[in-house]
Protein backbone atom coordinates (compact mmCIF):
# COMPACT_ATOMS: atom_id res chain seq x y z
CA UNK A 1 0.00 0.00 0.00
CA UNK A 2 2.63 2.57 1.05
CA UNK A 3 4.69 1.48 -2.55
CA UNK A 4 1.78 2.42 -4.38
CA UNK A 5 1.26 5.47 -2.12
CA UNK A 6 4.63 6.47 -3.14
CA UNK A 7 4.63 5.31 -6.93
CA UNK A 8 1.39 7.91 -7.42
CA UNK A 9 2.94 10.72 -5.54
CA UNK A 10 6.06 10.19 -7.94
CA UNK A 11 4.64 9.65 -11.16
CA UNK A 12 2.34 13.05 -10.08
CA UNK A 13 5.77 15.18 -8.90
CA UNK A 14 7.04 13.73 -12.63
CA UNK A 15 3.75 14.98 -14.78
CA UNK A 16 4.19 18.11 -12.64
CA UNK A 17 7.48 19.11 -13.43
CA UNK A 18 7.33 17.84 -16.84
CA UNK A 19 4.86 20.35 -17.14
CA UNK A 20 7.16 22.66 -15.38
CA UNK A 21 9.65 22.05 -18.00
CA UNK A 22 8.16 22.72 -20.57
CA UNK A 23 6.62 26.27 -20.36
CA UNK A 24 8.90 29.14 -21.40
CA UNK A 25 8.76 32.45 -19.65
CA UNK A 26 7.33 35.04 -21.32
CA UNK A 27 9.98 38.27 -21.86
CA UNK A 28 7.77 41.81 -22.50
CA UNK A 29 9.90 44.41 -24.63
CA UNK A 30 8.89 48.60 -25.04
CA UNK A 31 10.09 50.80 -27.07
CA UNK A 32 11.06 53.49 -25.36
CA UNK A 33 13.29 52.90 -22.22
CA UNK A 34 11.59 53.72 -18.31
CA UNK A 35 13.70 56.93 -17.63
CA UNK A 36 11.78 58.20 -21.51
CA UNK A 37 9.71 61.39 -21.13
CA UNK A 38 7.39 64.08 -22.71
CA UNK A 39 7.80 67.21 -22.26
CA UNK A 40 4.58 69.27 -21.31
CA UNK A 41 3.92 72.56 -22.42
CA UNK A 42 1.07 75.39 -22.83
CA UNK A 43 -1.28 74.90 -25.38
CA UNK A 44 -0.42 77.95 -28.06
CA UNK A 45 -2.02 78.77 -31.40
CA UNK A 46 -0.59 76.02 -32.86
CA UNK A 47 -2.10 72.47 -31.64
CA UNK A 48 -1.20 69.47 -34.11
CA UNK A 49 -3.66 66.26 -33.45
CA UNK A 50 -2.44 63.35 -34.03
CA UNK A 51 -4.79 60.42 -35.07
CA UNK A 52 -3.83 56.96 -33.67
CA UNK A 53 -1.04 55.27 -35.81
CA UNK A 54 -2.88 52.81 -37.91
CA UNK A 55 -0.86 49.48 -38.42
CA UNK A 56 -1.51 46.19 -40.40
CA UNK A 57 -3.20 43.65 -38.40
CA UNK A 58 -0.64 41.23 -39.58
CA UNK A 59 1.49 43.85 -37.72
CA UNK A 60 -0.38 44.86 -34.74
CA UNK A 61 -0.05 42.38 -31.93
CA UNK A 62 2.32 41.69 -29.20
CA UNK A 63 4.45 39.10 -30.96
CA UNK A 64 7.46 40.43 -32.92
CA UNK A 65 7.35 39.94 -36.88
CA UNK A 66 10.55 38.68 -38.38
CA UNK A 67 10.67 38.96 -42.17
CA UNK A 68 11.99 35.81 -44.30
CA UNK A 69 12.75 35.15 -47.64
CA UNK A 70 10.10 35.16 -49.63
CA UNK A 71 6.81 35.44 -48.86
CA UNK A 72 7.36 34.31 -45.59
CA UNK A 73 6.75 35.88 -42.09
CA UNK A 74 7.49 34.66 -38.52
CA UNK A 75 6.17 36.09 -35.12
CA UNK A 76 7.85 34.94 -31.67
CA UNK A 77 5.84 33.13 -28.87
CA UNK A 78 8.11 33.77 -26.00
CA UNK A 79 9.50 37.36 -26.70
CA UNK A 80 6.61 40.29 -27.03
CA UNK A 81 5.98 43.84 -27.22
CA UNK A 82 4.10 45.11 -23.66
CA UNK A 83 1.27 46.22 -25.51
CA UNK A 84 0.15 45.45 -29.16
CA UNK A 85 2.31 46.71 -31.84
CA UNK A 86 -0.44 50.21 -32.63
CA UNK A 87 -0.52 51.23 -28.97
CA UNK A 88 3.21 51.17 -28.51
CA UNK A 89 3.93 53.45 -31.84
CA UNK A 90 1.02 55.92 -30.66
CA UNK A 91 2.45 56.66 -27.51
CA UNK A 92 6.25 56.80 -28.87
CA UNK A 93 4.92 59.31 -31.72
CA UNK A 94 3.26 61.45 -29.35
CA UNK A 95 6.02 61.55 -26.56
CA UNK A 96 8.35 61.95 -29.79
CA UNK A 97 6.69 64.96 -31.55
CA UNK A 98 6.20 66.75 -27.80
CA UNK A 99 9.78 66.76 -27.19
CA UNK A 100 11.31 67.15 -30.74
CA UNK A 101 9.03 70.39 -32.30
CA UNK A 102 8.72 73.62 -30.66
CA UNK A 103 6.64 74.80 -33.10
CA UNK A 104 3.59 72.58 -31.86
CA UNK A 105 1.48 71.96 -29.03
CA UNK A 106 0.77 67.99 -29.52
CA UNK A 107 -2.34 65.85 -28.53
CA UNK A 108 -4.31 63.07 -29.17
CA UNK A 109 -7.22 64.75 -27.11
CA UNK A 110 -10.16 65.57 -29.27
CA UNK A 111 -11.82 67.50 -27.26
CA UNK A 112 -8.83 70.61 -27.79
CA UNK A 113 -9.97 72.51 -30.83
CA UNK A 114 -7.08 71.91 -33.24
CA UNK A 115 -5.62 73.51 -35.99
CA UNK A 116 -3.23 70.70 -37.79
CA UNK A 117 -3.94 66.94 -38.01
CA UNK A 118 -1.32 64.53 -38.62
CA UNK A 119 -2.15 60.94 -39.78
CA UNK A 120 0.69 58.02 -39.86
CA UNK A 121 0.35 54.85 -41.37
CA UNK A 122 2.56 52.10 -40.61
CA UNK A 123 3.94 50.02 -43.77
CA UNK A 124 6.69 47.78 -42.17
CA UNK A 125 8.22 47.87 -38.72
CA UNK A 126 9.94 44.27 -38.77
CA UNK A 127 13.62 42.70 -38.88
CA UNK A 128 14.56 41.51 -41.89
CA UNK A 129 16.55 38.15 -42.92
CA UNK A 130 19.60 40.14 -42.49
CA UNK A 131 18.89 41.31 -39.25
CA UNK A 132 18.04 44.80 -40.36
CA UNK A 133 15.29 46.46 -38.59
CA UNK A 134 13.07 48.27 -41.17
CA UNK A 135 10.69 51.17 -40.38
CA UNK A 136 8.72 52.88 -42.94
CA UNK A 137 5.74 54.80 -43.02
CA UNK A 138 3.27 57.60 -44.59
CA UNK A 139 2.02 60.77 -43.22
CA UNK A 140 -0.99 62.90 -43.79
CA UNK A 141 -0.20 66.35 -42.40
CA UNK A 142 -2.85 69.38 -43.01
CA UNK A 143 -2.68 72.35 -41.02
CA UNK A 144 -5.72 75.35 -40.47
CA UNK A 145 -5.18 76.83 -44.39
CA UNK A 146 -5.19 73.88 -45.75
CA UNK A 147 -1.88 73.02 -46.49
CA UNK A 148 -1.27 69.60 -47.06
CA UNK A 149 1.95 67.82 -46.78
CA UNK A 150 2.26 63.94 -47.46
CA UNK A 151 5.40 61.76 -47.59
CA UNK A 152 7.09 58.33 -46.81
CA UNK A 153 9.98 58.10 -44.28
CA UNK A 154 11.83 54.69 -44.55
CA UNK A 155 14.70 53.89 -42.20
CA UNK A 156 16.62 50.93 -41.75
CA UNK A 157 18.82 49.95 -38.63
CA UNK A 158 21.34 47.30 -38.57
CA UNK A 159 21.73 45.23 -35.30
CA UNK A 160 24.50 45.66 -33.51
CA UNK A 161 24.75 42.87 -30.84
CA UNK A 162 22.72 39.57 -30.90
CA UNK A 163 19.08 39.18 -29.08
CA UNK A 164 15.75 41.21 -28.64
CA UNK A 165 17.26 43.79 -26.64
CA UNK A 166 19.73 44.16 -29.83
CA UNK A 167 16.35 44.09 -32.04
CA UNK A 168 14.42 46.43 -29.90
CA UNK A 169 17.12 48.76 -29.52
CA UNK A 170 17.66 48.89 -33.97
CA UNK A 171 14.08 49.00 -34.33
CA UNK A 172 13.58 51.88 -31.68
CA UNK A 173 16.51 53.86 -33.22
CA UNK A 174 14.57 53.58 -37.00
CA UNK A 175 11.56 54.70 -35.67
CA UNK A 176 13.21 57.74 -33.72
CA UNK A 177 15.14 58.64 -36.98
CA UNK A 178 12.39 58.54 -39.46
CA UNK A 179 10.13 60.51 -36.54
CA UNK A 180 12.80 63.03 -36.84
CA UNK A 181 12.69 63.25 -40.51
CA UNK A 182 9.18 63.73 -40.36
CA UNK A 183 8.94 66.47 -38.09
CA UNK A 184 11.74 68.35 -40.29
CA UNK A 185 9.27 67.96 -43.21
CA UNK A 186 6.03 69.02 -40.96
CA UNK A 187 7.83 71.93 -39.28
CA UNK A 188 8.94 74.01 -42.08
Amino acid sequence: MKFNKLVCTAAVMMTVLSGCSETKDIRYYSLDSADYYAKTGNINNNVLFVKGVVVPEYLDSKSFVFRGRGHEIFYTNENKWIQDLSVLLNDSLLKNLRNRTEKWFVTNDKSIKNNAELTVSINNFELNDKSIAVVDFDYKFIDGNKNLKIGTVHHEEKMTGDGYDAMVSALNTAWQSAVDEMVMHIDN
